[in-house]
């Protein structure tokens, strides 16, 4: 059997070319202007074509690429692109006897869900190569035929590890009422990275039948990279439950699950995960208070700008603070964009400062533009400093505003800023 893969541009051109209308190949042009004036139209269009056609090629011959990573890039590409025989060619390579190819083909078909391609990815879950099933298994995860549902669970109880690690993450997009029980079961497969899979899929679908297995995962697996998975399902599904089992994380020896938990924390609308955090934010170790304070600004609320404003006067560790200032960038509310203006006056956080205003969007202009109107320099520096890396008119506006109000001579680095803000 000879490969499909890549058929030349000569080969399909025929198969792409319009028919022609007898009636349009004989009418006359309205005049030989019109006609000349088609033609670069037409010529340009035609060029686009060919260019098309050569790069959904040149993509198509990477189909059989050794290296797994440009594989995947390329099957990516081609999605995004969809070339109009995309269909066509995907089915035709689903049979080759290239075992890349038929990966190839099954990830293309898996991401854009050919409903007619469905049979031969049933088909290719039994391909003897494991990298063909594994593909095959990750395009089935969004069919709704029980017997694609039956395959994925057969692949994740009896496939090779990488394969039950494919039908794992499949099945965290599957229908939960298939998915669950075995992504349970699953968390007991002797492969870490199976047990892995199968805890983030579950917290994908936020399964409440799930907890008490993953409580145990966060507490006694092996594998350090499964308790963190386990610890953001939990976060995922939330209720008491989840905030009693985290809570206590926070206060961990494991710097990774400390910041797991606080992260997973963050999430919950509980009362106990308010505690946990504020505790962190005095904890002895600064990459704890530093994700404490990110995960702070990620629940937001009242208060939280200006515990971390005094978090970041205060603190003594350098990574520290400049996590707690990148914390309040992130909030991008009033409060966090005074509180972040405020801790401008020290000349040692202003750099800092000014970043963390850069990111906050051209919605709060207006509230980054009142730390012109304060005493300090310090302050007024940076608050011309970030509204004119916004570079939009309202903030260039403002700043002369300012100017003029303050000084009908602004400093020369203040010029510059409006000049590069217009």
């Amino acid at each position: 059997m000879t490969s499909v893969l890549a058929p030349s541009l000569l080969d399909q051109g025929d198969a792409h070319s319009p028919e022609e209308d007898p009636a349009e190949c004989t009418r006359p042009p309205t005049s030989m202007a019109d006609e000349l004036d088609n033609r670069p139209l037409a010529f340009s269009n035609g060029i686009g074509w060919i260019e098309e056609r050569r790069r959904t090629d040149s993509l198509f011959r990477l189909l059989d690429h050794q290296e797994a990573a440009v594989r995947h890039a390329s099957v990516t590409a081609l999605v995004s692109l969809n070339p109009p025989d995309l269909t066509e060619r995907a089915r035709l390579m689903m049979h080759d006897p290239n075992p890349r190819v038929r990966e190839s083909a099954a990830g293309i078909a898996g991401h854009l869900g050919y409903s007619d391609c469905s049979r031969r990815l049933l088909e290719l879950c039994n391909d003897p190569s494991e990298s063909v099933r594994c593909a095959a298994v990750e395009g089935l995860a969004g069919a709704s035929e029980p017997q694609a549902r039956h395959m994925l669970i057969h692949a994740l109880r009896c496939d090779t590890p990488q394969a039950r690690e494919a039908a794992a993450r499949a099945l965290g997009k599957a229908d939960p009422a298939t998915a669950i029980e075995p992504l349970i079961e699953a968390l007991d497969d002797p492969e870490p990275w199976v047990r892995y899979h199968a805890a983030r899929s579950l917290g994908n679908h936020a399964a409440p039948a799930a907890i008490e297995r993953l409580a145990l995962a966060v507490q006694s697996d092996p594998a350090k990279p499964v308790r963190a998975a386990a610890i953001e399902a939990v976060g995922q599904i939330g209720g008491d439950r989840a905030a009693h089992i985290l809570a206590p994380l926070v206060r961990s020896d494991d710097a990774e699950l400390a910041r797991a938990a606080l992260h997973a924390l963050a999430r919950l609308d509980h009362p106990d995960a308010l505690p946990s955090i504020q505790w962190a934010l005095h904890a002895s170790d600064p990459e704890i208070r530093a994700n404490a304070a990110q995960a702070l600004a990620d629940r937001g609320g009242p208060g939280v700008a200006e515990a971390l404003e005094w978090m970041a006067a205060t603190d003594t560790d350098p990574w520290a603070v400049l996590s707690t200032i990148n914390a309040l960038g992130t909030m991008k509310t009033p409060a966090a964009i005074a509180a972040l203006i405020s801790l401008s006056a020290e000349p040692a956080h202003r750099e800092a400062c000014v970043q963390a205003l850069d990111v906050v969007g051209e919605e709060q202009i207006e509230e980054v533009a009142k730390g012109l109107l304060q005493h300090e320099g310090e302050v007024q520096r940076a608050a011309r400093e970030a509204l004119g890396r916004i570079t939009h008119p309202k903030a260039s506006a403002l700043i002369a505003d300012a100017a003029g109000r303050n000084d009908a001579r602004p400093p020369a680095a203040e010029v510059d800023v409006v000049g590069r803000g217009a």
